[in-house]
């Protein structure tokens, strides 16, 4: 019963090894999805650049997300 748990982890380990190695591999693709071309060349010709935040506008860390939206509102003026 031993043995048979050591063989499946490792051949669990393996598997995972395999699909990470795969995983990195689809992630370094050098093409561009045409969602992303067509949506960067939209912005370019309109003139549009958009920007977004990604940080806690409640809660008990308010306080930072609210100072780096007051920070992009100024950038936005200049």
């Amino acid at each position: 019963m031993k043995k048979e748990n050591t063989i499946m982890k490792k051949v669990l380990a393996m598997l995972m090894a395999a699909l990470m190695v795969a995983a990195m591999f689809t992630g370094c693709s050098s093409s561009k999805p045409a969602t992303e071309t067509t949506a960067a060349a939209a912005a370019a010709t309109a003139g549009t650049v958009k920007i977004g935040m990604s940080g806690p506008l409640t809660g008990g860390a308010s306080a930072y997300g609210l100072a780096v939206k007051a920070g992009m509102e100024v950038a936005v003026e200049k």
